[in-house]
């Protein structure tokens, strides 16, 4: 499925809004290309039936040289659709995000790590184990993808520009909590509510995200830590095992899995 023109016509504006807000803290915005190209990866991955959103808070800052690279076909596997989006994008539904090999011109895109906590939490997500020896692990992460939007579950992000910049860089904080809401109240909260989808069916990734985002689709215990998150006090990592567990079972039930 391609971006509706109704909502691409809505991250547009969200788009223009945080770019403005962007530049007010003397700071350059990616490309409105690469707010287009991101959402072209993620509304192809979108489940027929939607049953249950994970909201993330951004993809990771794709600048515009790096939206130029494609991902090469023949590279794909046999068993990737035909139609996938072909721009490079610092997305987990991005097949080329952490796999240089099968780009047009990998020398382009500097320190290309992906996003492995993401797609083993999708795994967890759909109840596969372990990646089996005996496929590479892009066919691995394109059989994930495929089982996640099978299930009719759908990853979207709170904002549409980027708040994580690589290398442990990131906007600034109260930036973030101006650009977040600017992008969910016009473009991203719209969509989950035209899905028509049950509050207890839409999870918040990041105690952070959660906070910013309070109100009608974050406002209990619907939330994990991010994947990736470290403590300082050991028990924290109890409760984001925790919180991951019971996010695995309202999925379970929701989803049949």
């Amino acid at each position: 499925m391609s971006l509706p023109e109704y909502y691409k016509t809505k991250l547009i504006e969200a788009h223009g809004k945080g770019s403005d807000l962007i530049k007010s803290f003397g700071l350059i915005p990616e490309p409105l290309e690469t707010a287009l190209f991101v959402e072209e990866h993620r509304w192809f991955w979108k489940p027929e039936n939607v049953k249950f959103i994970l909201v993330a808070e951004s993809h990771v800052y794709t600048n515009e040289n790096e939206i130029k690279v494609k991902i090469d076909p023949s590279k794909l596997p046999e068993k990737a659709p035909k139609a996938i989006p072909l721009s490079f994008v610092r997305l987990v539904y991005c097949l080329g995000y952490g796999e240089s090999y099968i780009l047009t011109a990998p020398e382009k895109i500097e320190n290309n790590r992906g996003t492995k906590q993401y797609v083993n939490l999708f795994r967890r997500c759909v109840g596969l184990h372990e990646k089996p020896e005996n496929i590479t692990r892009l066919e691995w992460k394109l059989g994930i993808l495929e089982t996640f939007m099978e299930k009719g579950i759908w990853l979207l992000d709170a904002s549409v520009h980027a708040c994580y910049k690589g290398r442990n860089e990131r906007l600034p904080s109260k930036l973030v909590e101006k650009i977040v809401p600017i992008s969910w109240n016009a473009y991203v909260k719209p969509i989950i509510d035209d899905i028509s989808i049950d509050r207890p069916r839409v999870w918040i990734i990041g105690k952070g995200l959660h906070d910013t985002l309070r109100g009608e689709y974050a406002g209990g215990s619907n939330w994990i830590y991010q994947p990736d998150a470290h403590f300082r006090n050991p028990e924290k990592y109890d409760e984001k095992e925790f919180r991951e567990l019971e996010l695995e079972k309202a999925i379970k039930q929701c989803c049949q899995i």
